[in-house]
C-alpha cells in the first residue's frame, strides 16, 4: 500500500516527528500511551505489551 498526494499523484513519506520540538522521532523511541479517556481494556493491552517487551514506561 502507498499513500499518494491526491492533487499531485507525488507518494507521501510519512514521518514521525515530536509535536513540540519538531525534531523527528526514531521508531525505536516511539511509546504508545493511553488516552485519558481510555478505558480498562485499552490499559490492559498497553500493560500487556509492556510486560512482553520489559518496558518500564
Amino acid at each position: 500500500m502507498k499513500f499518494a498526494d491526491t492533487r499531485t499523484g507525488h507518494a507521501v513519506r510519512l514521518a514521525l516527528v515530536d509535536a513540540e520540538s519538531g525534531e523527528p522521532v526514531a521508531s525505536s523511541d516511539l511509546r504508545v500511551k493511553a488516552r485519558p479517556d481510555a478505558d480498562d481494556l485499552v490499559h490492559w493491552r498497553l500493560e500487556q505489551t509492556r510486560a512482553r517487551r520489559g518496558d518500564s514506561q
